[in-house]
C-alpha cells in the first residue's frame, strides 16, 4: 500500500481533458475538478474486501452520474442509438490519458474508487475496469468484473446474435470481454497479451454488501435500593458498500451465574450512509449486589447478528 500514501494532494482547482475517438469522429470533454474532492478521495482507505465492491460503492456515486449525464448527452447530440452510447463510453474509458495498459501486478496494486480514477486521468486495468462497470451500470447495463491472473476486464451479457460476432466470450455466463485499458480494442476482443490468461478467468458481479462496525463504552449514573443504572455509548460505522438500513441495536445486561432476569434497552437507526458514523445511546440496568456482564447486538437488511460483549461488573 506505499503507493496509496504518495498520492499527492492538490491546493487549487484543476482541469482533466478527455479526448477519445469514435466512430470515425474525434471527441473532447473537460472535466473541472475541485480540490477539496480530489483531496477526499486521495486519502480514503482501501477498505472494501474487494475490487468489485468498488463498482457498487456510493462514495463518488453522485459525481460519477454527473459524468454518464454528460457523455449522454453528448453521444444523444450524435443520435447515437443505446448500443451506440454503450460504444461511446467504451472508447472514452479506454482512451483515458494516463492508462497504463499493463499487468495489474506491475503497478499500485491496490483499487480506486471509480471517480478517482477519473480524476487522475486513468490507471491500471483494475481500476479502468472497476470505472467502466460502473458507468456501464448507471446506463442500466449489468456489466460485471473479469479477474485473470494479470488483468482485468469488463463483461456484458449481449444478445444471442451479437454473442456469435465476438472474438471472447466467457462460457457457460456467456459475458462478452470488454477491454478498458486499451484504445481502439472493438467488445469481444482482447489485445493478444492476455488471450492465454482467459483459460481460467473469474467473474465477480458487483452488489451492494451492506455492513458495520460497532465500538461502545458504558459507565454508571446512577443507582437506588433496587438497580445500578448504566449509559451505553455506542458508535456505528457504516463499512460496507451502499448505506446500512433499518439496524436495531439491542443493549442487554445479563448475570454471569446462570439466574433467570435480564434487561435490555432496543434503538433503531433508519439509515447510515456509506462510509459515515452515528452515535447511539441507551440505559440499561441490572440488580443490586449482582455479577453481570454487558453485550450489544446489532442486525439489519442484509447484515447478520453481530455480538459485541462487554466486561464483567460487579453492581
Amino acid at each position: 500500500m506505499d503507493t496509496e500514501k504518495k498520492i499527492a494532494l492538490r491546493n487549487s482547482d484543476t482541469a482533466e481533458v478527455y479526448r477519445w475517438f469514435y466512430g470515425g469522429s474525434y471527441y473532447s470533454w473537460t472535466m473541472y475538478i475541485p480540490a477539496d474532492q480530489y483531496n477526499y478521495f486521495a486519502t480514503l482507505p482501501r477498505d472494501k474486501p474487494h475490487p468489485a465492491d468498488y463498482v457498487m460503492s456510493d462514495r463518488g456515486r453522485q459525481e460519477l452520474q454527473g459524468v454518464v449525464s454528460e457523455l449522454t448527452s453528448l453521444s444523444s447530440k450524435q443520435g447515437f442509438s443505446e448500443v451506440q452510447r454503450r460504444d461511446f463510453v467504451i472508447a472514452f474509458v479506454q482512451s483515458l490519458p494516463h492508462n497504463r495498459g499493463g499487468s495489474v501486478h506491475d503497478y499500485d496494486n491496490y483499487p480506486k474508487y471509480p471517480i478517482q480514477t477519473l480524476y487522475h486521468g486513468g490507471g491500471d486495468s483494475q481500476d479502468t475496469a472497476i470505472l467502466l462497470a460502473s458507468l456501464l451500470r448507471l446506463l442500466g447495463h449489468q456489466a460485471v468484473l473479469i479477474e485473470t491472473r494479470d488483468h482485468y476486464m469488463v463483461g456484458l451479457i449481449e444478445l444471442e446474435a451479437q454473442r456469435e460476432t465476438r472474438d471472447w466470450v466467457i462460457s457457460p455466463e456467456g459475458y462478452t470481454v470488454i477491454e478498458s485499458n486499451h484504445p481502439g480494442i472493438s467488445i469481444g476482443r482482447l489485445p493478444v497479451q492476455y488471450h492465454r490468461a482467459m483459460s481460467r478467468p473469474t467473474i465477480h458481479v458487483p452488489a451492494r454488501t451492506p455492513d458495520i462496525t460497532l465500538q461502545y463504552h458504558a459507565r454508571l449514573i446512577y443507582t437506588d435500593q433496587a438497580y445500578a443504572y448504566y449509559q451505553v455509548y455506542c458508535t456505528i460505522t457504516s463499512t460496507g458498500t451502499g448505506p446500512a438500513n433499518d439496524l436495531r441495536v439491542t443493549m442487554t445486561t445479563r448475570p454471569t451465574d446462570g439466574s433467570s432476569w435480564r434487561y435490555d434497552e432496543i434503538r433503531t437507526v433508519s439509515t447510515i450512509p456509506e462510509g459515515e458514523m452515528r452515535l447511539v445511546e441507551g440505559t440499561v440496568r441490572a440488580p443490586r449486589n449482582a455479577e453481570a456482564e454487558m453485550i450489544v447486538t446489532v442486525a439489519g437488511p442484509g447484515i447478520s447478528e453481530k455480538k459485541y460483549p462487554g466486561q464483567v461488573f460487579y453492581t
